[in-house]
């Protein structure tokens, strides 16, 4: 993997959680702005066209 396509893989990471770990969420927030992201279909930074698969597990623990 070149280092291009590896900086392209970060932005569009972060570009997906910033909303939920830059800022303190009231509870049950940011359980529901991870359903909104998996409700909508997000291109990817190789262009495909998806939805989000979360695994929402690991908040419930």
């Amino acid at each position: 993997m070149n280092e291009n396509l590896r900086n392209d893989i970060a932005a569009f990471r972060f570009g997906l959680i910033a909303q939920v770990v830059q800022r303190k969420l009231q509870p049950g927030e940011r359980y529901a702005l991870l359903c909104f992201f998996q409700s909508k279909n997000t291109e990817f930074c190789n262009g495909e066209c998806r939805e989000l698969q979360l695994d929402m597990e690991p908040l419930w623990a």
